[in-house]
C-alpha cells in the first residue's frame, strides 16, 4: 500500500474548516496528522471533528513543523501571515497549498515562488474557481480556439452588503479590502480564461463609502454592521481598466458594499469568433452566417473547494498537473498592487514583466 501523505492545516477558521480539512479528509492518498490555530476553541472543535489527537494540535506553526514530519500543509490564515508560514514550510521540505491572496504584495509573492523553486517543492494557491465545471468548460473552449482572439473582457464580483467578519477590513492584516479578498477570485478566473496575457497598465479608483454600515437582515457569514472590532481602513469598492501586452483589455469591478445588485463572480469574454458569459455558461457566436446563442448542458455539482485540495495532493504524488501553481499569482499580485497605486495617485500605472531567476 502506498504511504499516505502526512497533511496539516494552519488556520481552522472558515476556509480551513470548510475547504481544506474536508478536502484532505476525502483524499484517499492523504491523512490529516496535525492542525494549528491560535484560537483554542476553534482548534479543539476541529480536532474533534477530524479525529486529530490533542497531542497533535498546535498554537505555534513552527513547533508543528519541527515535530510532525509533514509532507503537505495548507496555509489558511490571515494574509499577513502567509509569507512566513509558507516560506518556513518550504524550507523544511514541505509542499504548500496557500490560500488566496497568496501574499500581501508582489514582492512577497515573488519571494514565495522563488523559495518553492529553491526547495524543489510545490506551491499551490487557492484559486478554487478554476475547478468549477463551467470554468473548465470555457477554458477548454478557449484552448480549442472557439473564441478566437479574446480582445475584451469584463470581470468582477459586486456585493450589495457583504463585508466579512473580523480581520478582513484591517489593512495591516488583510492587505486590503474586496479587491485583494474576493476580488482576486474574479480577476484570476477571467485572466485565466483569457489565456493569461501579460498585463502592461492599469487605471483605477477605489472608494470607501459605507465602512462600518449598520443594516439588518444580512446572512450569518456577513457582518451586519461592518467590522465588529471597529477597524475599517480598506476600500469597500474598486474599479479598474486593465490593458495587456497582446492588446486585450479588461473592465473590472468588485465591492463589499454598494447600492446595486449582488452579482456573484461574473466573467464576460469577447473574442473575434465568439463570446461567452460564465454563469450560466452561454456562448454568443455565428453558424453558417447566422448569429446564434447556445448554452451547454453542464452538471454544476462540482465541489471546487475540495477539488483544489485533491489536485494539490495528486500533483505532489506526480499523478496530475497542478492547476493553480503559485507562480501564476505573480501577475495577479502585480495587477492588485497597480490598482491600489493608481487609485492613490490618480495616474495610470505601468506593469513590468517579471522574469524569475
Amino acid at each position: 500500500m502506498t504511504k499516505k501523505l502526512r497533511a496539516a492545516v494552519i488556520g481552522v477558521g472558515n476556509i480551513g474548516r470548510q475547504a481544506h480539512l474536508p478536502g484532505y479528509a476525502s483524499c484517499p492518498n492523504t491523512e490529516i496528522v496535525a492542525i494549528c490555530d491560535t484560537h483554542a476553541g476553534r482548534l479543539a472543535q476541529a480536532a474533534q471533528q477530524y479525529g486529530v489527537d490533542a497531542a497533535h494540535t498546535y498554537a505555534d506553526y513552527r513547533e508543528m513543523y519541527e515535530k510532525e514530519n509533514l509532507d503537505v500543509v495548507s496555509v489558511c490564515t490571515p494574509t499577513y501571515a502567509h509569507y512566513d508560514q509558507t516560506v518556513d514550510a518550504l524550507n523544511k521540505g514541505i509542499h504548500v497549498h496557500c490560500e488566496k491572496p497568496m501574499a500581501m504584495n508582489t514582492e512577497e509573492t515573488v519571494k514565495m515562488v522563488q523559495a518553492a523553486k529553491a526547495a524543489g517543492k510545490l506551491l499551490a494557491v487557492g484559486y478554487n474557481n478554476r475547478f468549477r465545471l463551467d470554468a473548465t468548460t470555457l477554458r477548454k473552449y478557449y484552448e480549442n480556439g472557439v473564441f478566437g482572439d479574446i480582445y475584451y473582457a469584463k470581470s468582477g464580483w459586486l456585493r450589495r452588503r457583504g463585508n466579512p467578519h473580523g480581520w478582513f477590513t484591517q489593512k495591516s492584516v488583510s492587505g486590503g479590502g474586496p479587491l485583494i479578498d474576493c476580488g482576486v477570485h474574479a480577476l484570476d478566473l477571467t485572466h485565466w480564461l483569457m489565456g493569461q496575457p501579460q498585463p502592461v497598465s492599469v487605471t483605477a479608483s477605489t472608494y470607501c463609502k459605507f465602512g462600518n454600515y449598520n443594516v439588518e437582515g444580512i446572512g450569518q457569514y456577513w457582518a451586519e454592521s461592518g467590522n465588529e472590532e471597529g477597524i475599517f481602513d480598506t476600500e469597500d469598492l474598486a474599479t479598474a481598466f486593465i490593458k495587456f501586452a497582446n492588446g486585450a483589455t479588461m473592465m473590472y469591478d468588485v465591492s463589499w458594499a454598494y447600492n446595486g445588485e449582488n452579482t456573484g463572480i461574473y466573467t464576460q469574454l469577447h473574442g473575434d469568433k465568439a463570446g461567452a458569459n460564465l454563469d450560466p455558461v452561454k456562448i454568443y457566436g455565428e453558424v453558417e452566417k447566422n448569429i446564434v446563442d447556445y448554452e451547454p448542458h453542464l452538471n454544476l455539482k462540482v465541489n471546487a473547494q475540495e477539488k483544489k485540495v485533491h489536485n494539490f495532493t495528486a500533483a505532489v504524488l506526480g499523478q496530475e498537473e497542478l492547476l493553480c501553481p503559485g507562480h501564476e499569482s505573480i501577475v495577479i499580485a502585480q495587477i492588485v498592487d497597480a490598482i491600489y497605486e493608481s487609485a492613490a495617485s490618480g495616474a495610470t500605472v505601468t506593469i513590468p514583466a517579471i522574469t524569475l531567476d
